[in-house]
């Protein structure tokens, strides 16, 4: 098996120190990572990299990646994932549950108002909220294309996408409504990206028009040499970055 030399990124970390197994002592530690050469799925090469080092590579920051070292023009599995089983409907503390573009996070009552059989992440790609009229009422449905054009748009212009907290601001939106305006989007999305060793993704480097989930099967992350990521189908064989040491 043909490796490259680890290339340490050098961003501060904590560890656990081996030596004191009585006391919990914590001594700074630097995180490694590993170009594996061997083409694998994404999971296969998730268990290589736990078996033979720590897991796959947690990108935190852009000197991370800089730090990242594998042949140009191609492109190496991360750590990181869409899990579909992971699905959460509700609106709550979880990572992977819905938010709010306006804060980033959802709303504290926990006010929510979906259509009937709703969300139900129609063929794996539902991220963004639309609200429709329906007998003088809103109801919040996913829907496959996102809104970010549109949210760019309430930025610049306004504040933001329209955060509806109560039945009090949902009857206001409903007031806004003509009768010929089925749908429109509000500030509703989620965030179902996260790393391999169960940590949420606040760092982000996707390519332009990524991820774009291409069929509903692009569920797993890949770095490519432009220092970008991509969305891939989980099933492609591809070369892999290793992380050794815990963030």
């Amino acid at each position: 098996m043909s490796q490259s030399p680890a290339a340490t990124a050098d961003h501060s970390s904590w560890c656990r120190d081996p030596r004191f197994a009585k006391r919990f002592i914590l001594v700074q530690c630097q995180i490694e990572y590993h170009y594996v050469s061997l083409e694998m799925t994404w999971a296969d090469a998730q268990q290589y990299c736990r078996e033979h080092y720590t897991d796959l590579a947690t990108l935190q920051n852009e000197d991370d990646i800089n730090k990242l070292e594998f042949p140009n023009e191609t492109w190496v599995w991360i750590g990181l994932f869409d899990d579909p089983a992971s699905w959460k409907g509700a609106m709550t503390s979880d990572s992977n549950s819905w938010r709010w573009s306006s804060t980033g996070t959802t709303n504290p009552g926990g006010y929510q108002n979906w259509a009937s059989g709703e969300p139900n992440n129609y063929g794996g790609k539902q991220l963004c909220v639309f609200i429709q009229k329906v007998y003088g009422r809103i109801k919040a449905v996913p829907y496959p294309y996102n809104s970010f054009v549109t949210m760019s748009y309430c930025r610049q212009h306004y504040h933001d996408l329209a955060t509806i907290e109560s039945s009090a601001e949902n009857q206001a939106v409903t007031n806004l409504l003509s009768t010929t305006t089925t749908s429109v989007w509000i500030g509703l999305y989620r965030v179902a990206w996260r790393w391999s060793n169960g940590s949420p993704s606040t760092y982000r480097k996707w390519k332009t028009g990524e991820p774009n989930n291409d069929y509903g099967s692009e569920l797993c992350g890949a770095q490519y040499s432009i220092s970008s990521w991509n969305d891939v189908s989980c099933d492609t064989l591809g070369k892999f970055i290793c992380q050794k040491g815990n963030m």
